[in-house]
């Protein structure tokens, strides 16, 4: 059965994949920036709704998969910790970068409407084929053999549907106070490479662990 302190890894690992620098935070943050805090916000629903759309398409076809092949576990354990070393190192390598500063600057027409944002906000997720990875291939590591595997599913997709959310609208909601300090490239490089390491090693962890 899946023990607390796993719900509270999972927590903490959401916590740092959504503050870690990305298309949606970064998209939130420019509309934002353009357009005010609505526009971020109505960016960030877009965004949640695109996650919402893949952790019911994972929770569906992950159980089906968990069912039917009991040994397909460890090769979604071994996928999933690669991924999240793979990810720590691009985003330490991309947070020193300057043209990853300098590409995180640009801002789009300050005249979008509400739906434009929503919908931008959509796709960005959406189509985004880490997210797709993360829920196919990390998230039911945390799904133990003998739990629920689609009512564990939900419960922890809206772990991370809600710290996902509850960043992205503080985002919306301090940009406009706090813009020039966010957008300050040493302020990014830092935030990257922490979290980029904080990432891999979480991705080693779980790659060593017998679980």
């Amino acid at each position: 059965m899946l023990e607390n302190s796993d719900f509270v890894g999972f927590a903490v690992l959401s916590v740092i994949l959504s503050v870690t620098p990305g298309p949606d935070t970064m998209l939130v943050l420019s509309n934002a920036i353009a357009g005010g805090t609505k526009h971020g916000l109505a960016t960030t629903v877009g965004v949640k709704a695109g996650t919402i759309t893949h952790s019911l398409l994972a929770a569906i076809g992950v159980a089906a998969i968990l069912l039917r092949f009991a040994s397909f576990y460890t090769v979604l354990k071994t996928v999933g910790a690669a991924y999240l070393i793979v990810l720590g190192l691009l985003t330490v390598y991309k947070s020193l970068s300057n043209n990853h500063a300098a590409a995180t600057e640009e801002s789009p027409t300050p005249n979008k409407s509400y739906l434009r944002c929503f919908t931008e906000g959509y796709l960005s997720n959406i189509l985004n084929p880490k997210v797709v990875v993360f829920y196919v291939a990390v998230l039911p590591q945390f799904v133990g053999p003998g739990d629920p595997v689609f009512l564990t599913t939900a419960k922890l997709a809206s772990i991370h549907i809600g710290v996902s959310f509850l960043w992205l609208v503080s985002v919306s909601f301090f940009v406009g106070t706090a813009r020039q300090w966010l957008t300050r490239p040493s302020v990014r490089r830092v935030i990257g490479a922490v979290s980029g390491l904080a990432i891999a090693a979480f991705g080693i962890r779980l790659a060593i662990s017998k679980a």
